[in-house]
C-alpha cells in the first residue's frame, strides 16, 4: 500500500510539472503599452478569482522622463530574485486573509498595476529561473517595489516614480511563508490548491490539452473533492517523502544541470516498479497506476505529454527549498531586534544575516531614499559607505530572494538587468508639485523660504545642477561643533563600521564593511562569468569608477531636490513632517502612524491623525527609532513660526513657472 498511495503523489507532481516554461518579454510578461504614465489604484477584491482586482481609479499622471515602455520595465524588470512560482502564486490563498495572495497585496505596500499581464504589482517580476529550470516563471522582487510611492489627498492618488514606496518586505515574506506551510500542512488546503492549479493550467492550454493531461487532471480534481480517507493517507505519504528529501542539500545551479540528466532513468524505474496491480487496490489506486502506464508508454514512443520524467524530482526539491528559503525570510524578521514595518529594512543587517551570520539580529531600519539624482552621487547610502552601484544592487537582490550558492559563488544574479534597471532610474526626473492635487505654491513665501534656506539648509543640502557631481559631505554624529554634528541616532552609522564574530567561517573577525566588499565583489564576478559580461562592460557598469568600501561613522549630507515627496524623514524615518522636523525633537511625535497614504499638504509629510487605514506605529523610544537630533541654530528649528512655514512653502519645490 505504500508504493500505490505514492503513486498518487507522484501524478500530483507530475502535472504540477509539466510542460516547458514560456520566456516573459524582457520587461517581465507585460503586454508593450503606448508611452504613458502608469495607473491605477489599491483595491482588494476579497473573492475568489485567481488574478488581482483591477483598479478603478487613475492616479494623478505627470512626467518624469520615462517612457511608456521604461516605466513597464522599471516596475518589472527582472534583477535575479527568484521567490515563488509564478503559478503557484496566482492559485495560493493567504493564510491571514482567505483571498488570494495577490488579491492582498495592498496590505504589504505594493501598488497596483493593472497593464502586468501576469496580474503582478508594481515591484514584483517574472521570468524562468536560472538554476531549477523546469518549474517555469519565478516571481521575485525589485527596486521598484521599495522605490515606486503613491500619496493620496481629498480621494485622489498621485503615483511618484523614484520615490519612497510603502512597501513593507517582512510582512510580504512573512505572510508568503505562513500561506506556504499551511497550504502544505493541511491535506484539504493542499489538494484544493492543486486543484485551482491545474484548473488554470487546463484553462490556458485549452483545445491543445493531451488526452493524458486531461486524465491526470481528472484525478486531480477527483481528489479535491474526495473524503479524508482518500486525502489523508496519501497526505501521510507526501509528509514521509518530504522528511526523507530534507536529508538533501537545496539545489544549486549545478545540480540543476546534473539531476536533469542523470535522474531521469531512475524516476522511470521507480514508476515501472510501482506498476503491477493487486486485487485489493481501490479503483482509484488502480486508474493512477494504469495513467502511469500511459505515461511511461508515450514516452517509449516519443510521444510524452511530459519533457522529462526528472522534472518531477528537481520540482520537488525546488518546493522544500522554497519552504526553507522562505522559513529563513521569515526568521530574519522574526529576530530583528528594530521591526522595520512599511517604508523601511535593514538592508546591510539582512546582508550580514545572509552572507556571514545567521544568527544577527538587525538593529538599524532606515527609510528607503528617494532615487533622483543620486546619479550624481560618487558615494552611496546615508551614511556614503560604497562607490559601487552594480555589488550595491547585488547585495539588495540577494536581500529580496536571489538564490547564492556559498560555495561556488553561482546565483540567480541578472548584472545585465541591474544595469538597465540604474540607467532607468537614473532618467527619473524630480517631480514637479502638484498643483491641481496639492494646490498652488505661494510665490512670495517662496521667495522668503529660499533665503532662509541659504541660511539654515545650503551647507548641507547644496544646490547642484544636474551635469555636476555632488559633493562628498560627512557630519559627525557628536562633537563640540554644532555645525558639523548632526546629531541623529548614530546606530546606522555604527553597526556598519562593527567586527564580524570570531568563528571557523571564512571572513571571521574583519571589519564587516571589508567582508561585505570582498563577498560582493566575489558574487558580482561570478555572476558577470556566468552572464558573459565583457571586462569593458563590467566597467562600464560601474559608470567607470572604482568599486569601494568604507565605514564613516558619520552621515551624509545631499540635495534636497523635491523632497516633499519622500517623507518620512531623516535617515531613519522618525520624523513624520517637514513641519515636525524644524521642532525640537522634544516637540516631535513620539509614537505616529506608519503605511498610510494620505498626505498633509501643509506641514509636507503624510498625516498623523488617521488610525483606520494605517499598517505600523512608529514608536522614536527605541534605540535605532530615535527622532533627536538635527536640531539647533542651523538646523531651522530655531526660526519662528512664520518664518518655518516660508521655509516649508520653499520645499515645495520644484514648482511650475
Amino acid at each position: 500500500m505504500a508504493r500505490t498511495t505514492n503513486v498518487l503523489w507522484l501524478i500530483v507532481l507530475l502535472v504540477n510539472s509539466c510542460g516547458k516554461p514560456t520566456p516573459p518579454a524582457a520587461t517581465g510578461g507585460s503586454k508593450p503599452t503606448p508611452d504613458k504614465p502608469a495607473t491605477g489604484l489599491p483595491k482588494s477584491s476579497g473573492g475568489e478569482s485567481a488574478q488581482p482586482a483591477a483598479a478603478s481609479i487613475a492616479p494623478l499622471a505627470f512626467e518624469n522622463g520615462l517612457t511608456g515602455k521604461d516605466r513597464e520595465a522599471f516596475y518589472h524588470l527582472a534583477e535575479g530574485s527568484e521567490v515563488f512560482p509564478l503559478d503557484w502564486l496566482k492559485v495560493l490563498k493567504n493564510v491571514h486573509t482567505g483571498t488570494f495572495f495577490l488579491d492582498s497585496v495592498d496590505r504589504f505596500g505594493l501598488l497596483p498595476d493593472p497593464e502586468n499581464s501576469d496580474g503582478l504589482p508594481v515591484g514584483l517580476t517574472a521570468a524562468p529561473t536560472r538554476d531549477l529550470r523546469f518549474v517555469g516563471n519565478m516571481v521575485g522582487v525589485n527596486c521598484a517595489a521599495c522605490h515606486v510611492g503613491q500619496i493620496t489627498y481629498n480621494g485622489r492618488a498621485m503615483r511618484i516614480d523614484g520615490a519612497t514606496n510603502m512597501f513593507d518586505a517582512r510582512a510580504f515574506f512573512t505572510e508568503l511563508t505562513d500561506s506556504t506551510i499551511a497550504t502544505l500542512a493541511d491535506p484539504v488546503q493542499f489538494v484544493a490548491f492543486m486543484s485551482r492549479l491545474h484548473e488554470n493550467r487546463e484553462k490556458q492550454e485549452g483545445a491543445s490539452s493531451s488526452r493524458v493531461k486531461k486524465e491526470v487532471r481528472s484525478l486531480i480534481q477527483h481528489l479535491a473533492t474526495e473524503e479524508s480517507e482518500v486525502s489523508g493517507p496519501l497526505f501521510v505519504k507526501i509528509k514521509e517523502m518530504m522528511s526523507h528529501d530534507q536529508q538533501k542539500d537545496p539545489l544549486s545551479l549545478e545540480d540543476g544541470i546534473r539531476d536533469s540528466k542523470t535522474t531521469a532513468e531512475e524516476w522511470r524505474n521507480r514508476l515501472l516498479e510501482d506498476l503491477p496491480i493487486k486485487k485489493d487496490e481501490s479503483f482509484l489506486e488502480q486508474k493512477a497506476k494504469d495513467l502511469i502506464a500511459k505515461i511511461v508508454k508515450a514516452s517509449d514512443a516519443g510521444d510524452s505529454p511530459f519533457d522529462s520524467l526528472s522534472e518531477l524530482y528537481i520540482n520537488f526539491r525546488l518546493l522544500r527549498a522554497r519552504e526553507e528559503f522562505l522559513k529563513r525570510l521569515k526568521k530574519l524578521g522574526d529576530q530583528m531586534i528594530v521591526e522595520g514595518g512599511p517604508g523601511r529594512v535593514d538592508a546591510f543587517g539582512t546582508a550580514r544575516y545572509w552572507l556571514f551570520d545567521p544568527d544577527y539580529k538587525p538593529v538599524t531600519p532606515v527609510s528607503y531614499p528617494h532615487i533622483w539624482g543620486f546619479e550624481q552621487v560618487d558615494w552611496l547610502h546615508y551614511d556614503a559607505n560604497t562607490t559601487s552601484v552594480i555589488e550595491r544592487n547585488v547585495g539588495q537582490a540577494l536581500g529580496l530572494g536571489a538564490v547564492y550558492d556559498s560555495k561556488t559563488l553561482s546565483s540567480t544574479i541578472l548584472p545585465q538587468n541591474l544595469n538597465d534597471l540604474e540607467h532607468l532610474a537614473a532618467k527619473i526626473t524630480p517631480p514637479i508639485w502638484p498643483d491641481e492635487l496639492l494646490g498652488k505654491v505661494d510665490r512670495e513665501k517662496f521667495a522668503r523660504g529660499q533665503k532662509l534656506f541659504d541660511q539654515c539648509c545650503l551647507k548641507c543640502h547644496p544646490r547642484v545642477p544636474s551635469h555636476q557631481q555632488a559633493p562628498d559631505l560627512l557630519f559627525d554624529l557628536t562633537g563640540d561643533d554644532a555645525a558639523r554634528a548632526v546629531g541623529t541616532d548614530a546606530w546606522r552609522a555604527l553597526s556598519f563600521a562593527e567586527n564580524l564574530p570570531e568563528s571557523d567561517q571564512p571572513f571571521s573577525g574583519q571589519p564587516y564593511y571589508k567582508a561585505l566588499g570582498d563577498a560582493l565583489k566575489g558574487i558580482t564576478d561570478k555572476a558577470y562569468e556566468d552572464s558573459g559580461i565583457s571586462p569593458s562592460d563590467r566597467q562600464k557598469f560601474e559608470g567607470n569608477r572604482v568599486p569601494r568600501f568604507r565605514a564613516t561613522k558619520q552621515y551624509a549630507g545631499r540635495p534636497l531636490v523635491a523632497i516633499w515627496a519622500s517623507a518620512p524623514f531623516l535617515h531613519n524615518g522618525s520624523v513624520p513632517t517637514i513641519y515636525d522636523l524644524l521642532q525640537p525633537a522634544e516637540k516631535r511625535p513620539k509614537e505616529f502612524p506608519v503605511g498610510q497614504r494620505d498626505y498633509d499638504p501643509v506641514k509636507l509629510g503624510y498625516k498623523t491623525d488617521v488610525s483606520d487605514n494605517s499598517k505600523f506605529t512608529y514608536k522614536t523610544s527605541q534605540d535605532g527609532n530615535r527622532n533627536v537630533g538635527h536640531e539647533g541654530p542651523g538646523y531651522g528649528t530655531g526660526l519662528s513660526e512664520s518664518e518655518k512655514w516660508d521655509l516649508i512653502e520653499y520645499l515645495k519645490g520644484p514648482i511650475k513657472d
